[in-house]
């Protein structure tokens, strides 16, 4: 494993790290500007072993996801979009229209971007700190499976992650490549888009509380 940051980035897993930066965020491997603009920029994934991908899923010891929470409800104006995701670890499907009737924190992330390595034990320690007065969910963005998984137990995240190998959260949101941080209000609507690295735990409580109203105490 290589550190940065003081983080184990994955290597042997992972794809190779990009070295290019697309606007606020990390390019993925092997893509340019242009390629990241459309789904399907990393190759079709090898999925790993049945026993494999168990000893993958136990070793990142993710919280297993959630629910879909509000039925056969449309997804809010301005919020999270209609997309099903498989979860990265264990448990159902999420439907991200779904998943918050908040408040929320959405992280998206990637094995193969480097700040999502330094930022991810920012946003774990938050997340301990919020307990139940906020839901967090990470999203992993053109990965595979295996590294997703790899890299959660290297980063040190613990909060439920699902897959989007296809990058349709992106392309719904008009993101840029990872790290992105999304805060949804309760009524569903995505209020903030932090995009970029945050460089301090302050840094998040301070914009939970700004646009969520929520308070989290260290």
């Amino acid at each position: 494993m290589r550190r940065v940051g003081g983080v184990r980035l994955v290597a042997a897993l992972a794809l190779p790290l990009a070295g290019a930066i697309l606007l606020a965020g990390c390019t993925p491997p092997g893509s340019d500007a242009v390629a990241l603009s459309s789904p399907g920029a990393l190759p079709e994934p090898t999925p790993p072993s049945g026993g494999e991908l168990d000893r993958l899923i136990a070793a990142a010891d993710l919280e297993p996801c959630p629910r879909d929470r509000r039925g056969e409800v449309p997804a809010a104006s301005g919020g999270l979009p209609a997309v099903r995701l498989d979860c990265l670890g264990e448990g159902p499907a999420v439907t991200l229209s779904k998943f918050a009737r908040g408040p929320a924190v959405v992280s998206v992330w990637a094995s193969w971007c480097p700040p999502c390595a330094r930022e991810a034990p920012l946003l774990q320690e938050v997340a301990d700190q919020a307990g139940t007065s906020l839901s967090f969910l990470g999203v992993d963005l053109l990965d595979r499976r295996d590294a997703g998984l790899e890299a959660a137990a290297a980063f040190g995240l613990r909060f439920p992650s699902v897959e989007d190998p296809d990058g349709q959260l992106r392309s719904a949101l008009g993101l840029p490549g990872p790290p992105v941080t999304l805060f949804v209000q309760a009524d569903g609507r995505v209020v903030h888009r932090k995009l970029g690295e945050l460089t301090s735990a302050a840094e998040l409580r301070e914009l939970i509380e700004r646009h969520l109203g929520v308070r989290v105490r260290e």
